[in-house]
């Protein structure tokens, strides 16, 4: 996708009034660079693999693993809200 939106930066009938209409194809890509970069600093700062919290979970246990702590959400919020970001603002 990203390679899509790369290749139709040019075309006339994709431009908006703020930008281009092929910028949202972009998201995908940013998300994985996002979400490669977050959990590497994730695993070096708290020592082990991240979870995906769901709706205002802080501390509520993994079975036999861990209990959930503020850096998973910041994790999540991070992965979900940061490349639609980029996007609005490329």
């Amino acid at each position: 996708m990203a390679i899509i939106a790369f290749k139709s930066q040019g075309i006339e009938g994709l431009q908006m009034k703020g930008g281009n209409a092929a910028n949202n194809l972009f998201s995908p890509a940013l998300f994985l660079v996002i979400y490669f970069l977050s959990r590497y600093l994730f695993k070096l700062i708290y020592k082990n693999e991240p979870i995906m919290t769901s709706y205002w979970s802080t501390s509520w246990s993994q079975g036999e693993q861990r209990k959930l702590h503020m850096g998973d959400s910041l994790f999540t919020v991070i992965t979900l809200v940061l490349p639609i970001l980029i996007t609005l603002f490329i």
